[in-house]
């Protein structure tokens, strides 16, 4: 029986601390990347699994990794160097994308990349 992950149908921010991390360790590594990605938006989800994300094959669980304020800077560090535009532009939109980071992001050859990051620095100001 495979179990479903879906927060439309389940909220799993109603579980106790650490069955919330156990399921998210255990869908983390699911075949369907929605559900991978699903986990990557969760603001509960281990940095351990976050980091394994960020290398996921999909595009969109990256970005969705680069988007999460819970990622730590070393792993949006990474994320911004990614090659794909929508990644690095994850990174840039994120509150917690740290300043010496985002003013490089602020330089990138992609015009959505680089707008959103000098919309972060401004309001940081």
């Amino acid at each position: 029986m495979k179990l479903i992950f879906d927060p439309e149908f389940f909220d799993i921010s109603l579980l106790p601390r650490k069955l919330q991390e156990r399921y998210l360790v255990y869908f983390s590594e699911d075949e369907d990347w929605y559900i991978r990605m699903q986990v990557a938006v969760s603001h509960n989800t281990p940095v351990h699994v976050l980091e394994k994300l960020s290398e996921d094959q999909d595009i969109d669980v990256r970005n969705h990794v680069a988007r999460n304020t819970a990622t730590p800077p070393h792993v949006l560090e990474k994320l911004s160097l990614h090659s794909d535009g929508s990644v690095r532009r994850g990174v840039a939109i994120n509150v917690n994308t740290p300043t010496h980071i985002l003013n490089v992001l602020a330089e990138d050859k992609n015009g959505s990349v680089r707008d959103m990051a000098k919309e972060n620095l401004e309001r940081r100001k």
